[in-house]
């Protein structure tokens, strides 16, 4: 039995350390396995979106992963009715046929077509990418066989053959008509065909055409007779104007308005002329000079003269000595005090002024309003605003090189005008900041905000900045997001002064944020401010989290402003939950690796003492 006490702690740890080698090499290969498995669902989901030829130039040119259209989501694939190629993107598609070319869809217009049936719908596939509307209120593509109009205020709407070239020949939305309200409709009686639009209608019919109908009496009574459904039928022409009114002609019949008595009536009735004025009448006849009379009596000796109505100022009149007090009010001919500390500040673009003044006042009626004018020689004057309220005046209508004069009155209650407030500037010299050759970046002072501004897309005699816009700042309805920096103002601008409206080729914005900022702030997003709708949205894009940047891109220039959401601190509760949760696990792994251990050990006295 004493042999026993020589072999028992040696082959002890012996078994131990075999059995520490058996984990540590089931752990490797549970390792090497979810090694392997992630490298096989990444290498799927970077071969899962392959873009390539003319669909990857196209997606280039209006800015890649982080433009408008975002990343891809698909690879390239035959259209559904076999009709083409395209890619899906995370905010649009483009697509691709060798006698059409690669053009972009994305956004409304993208959503409006997809619910029309894409490349198998009456569309077909798109001929143009996106682009503005000349009046710069809407969007478009152009298709195979028809349009998509977008705004702000009529969303997007189809229309289509003989009702769109009738609307094109109208002005489209630049005329009468306006942007589409419809998408086109069949009609309720007939088998024709309709759009609404912004300023009336367009109708078509096999065996007519397409007419219009414009919003105005002739219409309202057209309506109220049914519409195509009634007596009339189908218009048979555009509305037009006869001699002192308007008509239209229907298949049923004319209706015709007047602009004597403003009532339509049915047929080809001729409208009066509307009378004249009659004259005013002559003056009557100058009363008769009164007879000759004795002169009056003296006048009675008086105690005192009598006294003005309670409340009421007494009025002297001037030029009569012997005139008692009246009760009439005195009129306010003072006039108020002139505007003061007129100043006109020149902004960094070096053309646009600013003007501010302090109040001027007035103690009798108080001050109404504020005429603004400006001259170049002080001989010849112009009036910039004769109706403002305000305190100050941004003077957008100014050239380069030019030396400006200002003056400004105030007006009270009353009308009277106050003396000038008088204030010159010279704006700067006008230089070009963009070339013919590609590659042109301009930055924000702070060097948060970089454009990259593309060959073509922007005259080359352009100017263009970037500047801060905090004055201007609008409210920004973004729940759960703060501002970050901005806003920032791009603007361009040509060597006569005027803005540029929109980038003839999209430019790529990328917004560089500072550690600090990355450190407090998480979910990045860049908004943008729409004029027409005075207000903020999503300018779409994507944040690099390698590059640690954000990337979006532009076609027109506007106002931006970065926001994120405030990181929370979950250190806290990260280890609250983490520290348990080790050392439980660790806890029961060692307890099980000590049982192990002793069963080891126990069995191997067995077999060498016992033989069992």
């Amino acid at each position: 039995m004493k042999q026993s006490h020589h072999f028992h702690f040696p082959h002890h740890r012996r078994e131990a350390l075999i059995t520490s080698r058996r984990f540590r090499l089931l752990t490797a290969c549970l390792v090497s396995l979810l090694a392997v498995a992630v490298y096989w669902v990444y290498r799927e989901a970077q071969a899962c979106c392959v873009v390539q030829g003319a669909i990857y130039n196209e997606w280039q040119r209006v800015g890649g992963a982080g433009g408008i259209l975002g990343s891809a989501t698909s690879d390239e694939l035959a259209t559904r009715c076999n009709n083409g190629r395209y890619n899906d993107f995370q905010r649009g598609v483009i697509t691709w046929r060798s006698d059409i070319g690669a053009h972009y869809i994305y956004g409304n217009i993208h959503i409006k077509w997809g619910e029309l049936g894409h490349s198998c719908s009456n569309l077909g596939l798109p001929l143009t990418g996106e682009e503005g509307t000349p009046n710069g209120k809407g969007r478009y593509n152009h298709f195979q066989r028809g349009s998509i109009f977008w705004s702000s205020g009529t969303g997007a709407k189809v229309i289509l053959g003989a009702i769109r070239s009738k609307w094109t020949n109208l002005g489209r939305e630049g005329g009468f008509l306006g942007f589409p309200t419809t998408d086109e409709l069949g009609t309720a009686c007939g088998g024709g065909r309709y759009n609404h639009f912004q300023g009336g209608s367009i109708y078509w019919h096999s065996n007519i055409g397409a007419y219009s109908v414009k919003n105005g009496p002739i219409r309202d009574k057209w309506i109220a007779l049914r519409y195509e459904c009634g007596s009339l039928g189908f218009p048979t022409s555009d509305e037009y104007s006869i001699p002192y009114g308007r008509r239209g002609n229907f298949q049923g019949g004319v209706l015709t308005w007047c602009a004597a008595t403003n009532q339509v009536t049915t047929g080809s009735v001729a409208c009066a002329n509307p009378s004249p004025p009659p004259p005013p009448p002559p003056p009557p006849p100058p009363p008769p000079p009164p007879p000759p009379s004795a002169p009056p009596p003296p006048p009675s000796p008086s105690p005192s003269p009598p006294r003005p109505p309670t409340g009421t100022a007494p009025v002297i009149r001037p030029g009569d000595p012997n005139s008692s007090p009246s009760s009439e009010p005195v009129p306010d001919t003072q006039p108020p005090s002139a505007p003061g500390n007129l100043t006109a500040k020149l902004e960094s673009d070096g053309s646009v002024v600013t003007l501010s003044w302090e109040a001027a006042t007035d103690e009798s009626s108080g001050i109404r309003k504020y005429v603004l004018e400006r001259s170049l020689d002080q001989a010849k004057w112009e009036v910039l605003d004769e109706e403002i309220t305000d305190l100050s005046y941004t003077d957008k209508t100014t050239d380069f090189n030019v030396r400006y004069f200002y003056r400004l009155k105030a007006v009270d209650n009353a009308g009277n005008v106050s003396p000038d407030a008088t204030a010159e500037v010279s704006t700067g010299s006008f230089t070009a900041n963009v070339s013919d050759q590609s590659g042109n970046v301009i930055q924000s002072e702070d060097g948060y905000i970089s454009v990259d501004i593309p060959q073509g897309a922007v005259s080359k005699d352009a100017s263009c900045s970037v500047v801060a816009d905090e004055q201007n700042k609008q409210q920004i309805n973004a729940p759960d997001l703060e501002l970050v920096t901005g806003p920032y103002s791009i603007v361009c601008k040509l060597s006569n002064g005027d803005p540029v409206d929109r980038f003839d080729i999209p430019v790529t914005v990328t917004v560089n944020l500072s550690k600090n900022q990355l450190g407090k702030f998480e979910r990045f997003q860049v908004y943008q401010y729409d004029a027409d709708s005075s207000s903020w949205s999503p300018a779409g894009g994507e944040f690099n989290k390698k590059t640690k940047t954000y990337g979006l891109s532009l076609d027109r220039p506007t106002n931006l402003a970065v926001l994120g959401a405030a990181k929370k601190n979950h250190l806290g509760l990260v280890l609250s939950i983490l520290v348990p949760l080790v050392l439980l696990v660790g806890g029961v792994f060692f307890y099980r690796l000590r049982q192990m251990q002793r069963q080891q050990y126990n069995d191997y006295l067995r077999r060498k003492y016992y033989n069992l």
